[in-house]
């Protein structure tokens, strides 16, 4: 009702990316360049190929962040099944509760800009990651899909390097022994982690009037 399907701001960033793939010059550099602050190389690969679908039509990019937050909902539900031991009518109060953070209408100049859409991925990767640490797979597959998750996170916004941080002791605590096992985990997490943040990092400029990263220190 509210969504008005023309891009503003920041996400006329994206337009270029149609005008070369048009013209056949579109690289993946082009996608992986840094976008004020952010690495946000896999929704830019979904804005592209949703705008090639859609004709760059907003209205999409703001189903997708919804059906992000469905799926976070739905994750957050799985895991209240696997760890909360309460009556069914209790865990449907809190999953009401749940619901009313997540799609709370305060954050709603997230559901009305398109390319907010990064802001999602990184709770979707997290609460997905979780669920994957709960689950039966094998130490290696959680390793896999684990670490694909927070790659996906760490390049699809700012905060989403915290993926890393978060989802290794949930996997940790949840590992079966031996503990070496624990070990080699947690020493192959961390190559990946410091890879992910070089990688980031490269050829990185800090944006025009972005506060110093001391800045929360100087003034709390």
């Amino acid at each position: 009702k509210y969504a008005v399907d023309v891009p503003r701001l920041n996400h006329w960033d994206i337009a270029p990316f149609f005008v070369e793939y048009e013209r056949g010059t579109l690289s993946l550099g082009d996608l992986f360049a840094q976008m004020n602050e952010y690495r946000q190389f896999f929704p830019n690969l979904f804005f592209l190929a949703l705008g090639e679908l859609t004709h760059w039509r907003v209205h999409f990019e703001l189903a997708g962040s919804f059906l992000l937050a469905c799926l976070v909902l739905v994750n957050v539900w799985l895991l209240a099944r696997r760890t909360v031991t309460a009556p069914h009518s209790v865990l449907i109060a809190g999953m009401f509760i749940a619901a009313v953070l997540i799609f709370s209408p305060v954050q709603y100049e997230n559901w009305l800009f398109g390319i907010q859409l990064v802001y999602f991925v990184p709770i979707a990767c997290v609460s997905t990651g979780i669920l994957i640490a709960y689950s039966a797979l094998r130490p290696f597959q959680k390793f896999v899909i684990g670490a694909g998750l927070s790659v996906v996170s760490t390049f699809s916004s700012a905060n989403g390097i915290l993926a890393w941080v978060v989802l290794l002791p949930v996997f940790l605590l949840l590992l079966p022994p031996p503990r070496p096992a624990r070990k080699r985990f947690a020493a192959a997490w961390a190559v990946l982690l410091v890879a992910s943040i070089a990688l980031y990092f490269y050829d990185y400029e800090s944006p025009a009037g972005l506060p110093r990263l001391s800045e929360a220190l100087v003034r709390p």
